[in-house]
């Protein structure tokens, strides 16, 4: 059995399945490429987005940055960070003005050799000691020497942490009290010399006391023997 159909018809009927085929295939590779610049725009859009975060977020920090060095450098007080082994990691300017050093000559450099005083580094050393053993804060009053002159520091130590919880440095807050350390001082002998005029008071009264007797009957006996003598002259 055959079945005989014109070329025409048959060359007609693959033309329009390959025509139906081409267009599905555009139709897929348009879609395809439509997805794709879909997801490419909307990966544009998010990573633009990021980026804009991402620079918001910069400015914050160096904005949060920048308002803690100011805070830093323009405080009234000593700020300074050290290792365990009492190195000098950091200083503020004011510090550097009070111990009348540069950067560069105190940076590096141990507590000790700014301190000048023995029994006041060792205290030091003690106290940052046990803020890495303990993490918890530790304020120390001890004397320094800066060029001859001897002033006392009244100075907070406390732990810096690192994203673990372990203390990878110390920060020194410390603050200038030889003004008041000697007011203290002025207070305490004025309190002792008021202690002993009150002692010295209550020690006259004491004694003023049995003279004030002795003297009242020492004028009695004058007048009796002033009397005495008048009846002796009349007799």
């Amino acid at each position: 059995m055959a079945v005989v159909a014109p070329i025409s018809e048959v060359a007609g009927a693959i033309h329009g399945i390959q025509l139906r085929q081409f267009s599905l295939e555009v139709i897929v590779i348009l879609s395809i490429l439509s997805g794709g610049l879909l997801i490419i725009g909307i990966m544009l859009s998010w990573s633009s987005s990021l980026k804009n975060e991402v620079e918001e977020k910069t400015k914050e920090l160096r904005k949060s940055e920048n308002l803690y060095r100011s805070l830093i450098e323009n405080a009234d007080d000593i700020i300074f960070t050290v290792d365990r082994g009492g190195s000098i990691l950091s200083m503020n300017k004011f510090g550097c003005k009070f111990y009348r050093k540069s950067v560069i000559d105190i940076i590096g450099n141990s507590l000790g050799e700014i301190c000048l005083n023995e029994e006041s580094t060792a205290l030091q050393f003690k106290a940052i000691d046990e803020v890495f053993n303990t993490r918890m804060s530790k304020q120390i009053t001890y004397p320094v020497t800066i060029k001859g002159d001897e002033h006392w520091l009244i100075t907070n130590f406390s732990g810096l942490l690192d994203e673990k919880g372990d203390v990878f440095a110390v920060l020194g807050i410390a603050r200038d009290i030889t003004e008041r350390k000697k007011m203290e001082e002025q207070m305490f002998y004025t309190e002792k010399l008021a202690s002993m005029g009150t002692l010295a008071a209550g020690v006259a009264h004491e004694i003023n006391n049995p003279l004030t007797i002795i003297l009242g009957f020492s004028d009695l006996l004058l007048e009796k023997r002033s009397q005495s003598a008048i009846l002796t002259q009349n007799c």
